[in-house]
């Protein structure tokens, strides 16, 4: 444990709402962040476990330069153009939902990282009447650019890796709402941080993650 430690855990997408909450309980359960966002770094001195790296993830040079220069054990890969401004500007959102995500994992291949997982969304399945359950044994059927880029690197993770490793886990997450201080994501959170500390995601399944996210925030079966 303790050397898986001492290696980095990158988070994409760390200036977004969910990417703020897994950089604060990666560095609680005592990981060393490699946080990564196109945005503007804010620095923060009195955190010597987290290093703030602005990065755009459609650059395949930068995503190296973050690589050569870090020790990097796993990715959480949570940047995205989202759904209105992808449909505003479908040329981005391919270079960032896309061709970033083929870039992380050909350098996570290539510098030898050992796990990604990947944030995928409910975007996948389209929409549905407000009275339909959704589950896993729903056929996706995304509706938008975000859903279709969302989907598309579910496979390509899952064909890259099999060629080339290293590990890949997508999580299709729901919708989230609220503040920081009372937003379900807390929970949904620390079971995703207690799994990663126990080699969750080396010693249960995905099915097991994904019951554990819709117990927390959806309160449904969700079957595979």
């Amino acid at each position: 444990m303790e050397t898986e430690k001492s290696r980095a855990v990158l988070v994409t997408g760390s200036r977004g709402f969910i990417g703020r909450a897994v950089c604060n309980l990666l560095l609680r359960e005592g990981y060393r962040v490699l946080a990564v966002d196109q945005a503007e770094t804010e620095d923060d001195a009195t955190n010597t476990r987290r290093e703030e790296i602005q990065c755009d993830i459609s650059d395949a040079a930068q995503v190296q330069s973050v690589f050569e220069g870090e020790e990097i054990d796993s990715i959480v890969h949570l940047a995205a153009v989202l759904p209105t401004a992808a449909q505003d500007d479908p040329r981005r959102a391919t270079e960032v939902n896309i061709q970033g995500s083929l870039n992380l994992l050909q350098m996570a291949s290539r510098f030898g990282a050992r796990r990604i997982v990947f944030g995928s969304s409910l975007s996948v399945y389209g929409s549905w009447p407000h009275h339909e359950r959704v589950s896993e044994t729903h056929r996706a059927s995304p509706d938008d650019l975000y859903g279709a880029a969302k989907i598309y690197v579910e496979r390509l993770g899952e064909a890259y890796v099999a060629k080339h490793g290293p590990e890949f886990v997508s999580l299709r997450i729901g919708r989230v709402v609220g503040s920081s201080k009372d937003c379900k994501l807390r929970l949904v959170m620390n079971c995703f941080c207690r799994l990663w500390a126990l080699n969750g995601f080396c010693c249960c399944t995905l099915k097991t993650l994904r019951k554990c996210y819709w117990y927390c925030c959806a309160r449904q079966s969700f079957r595979t």
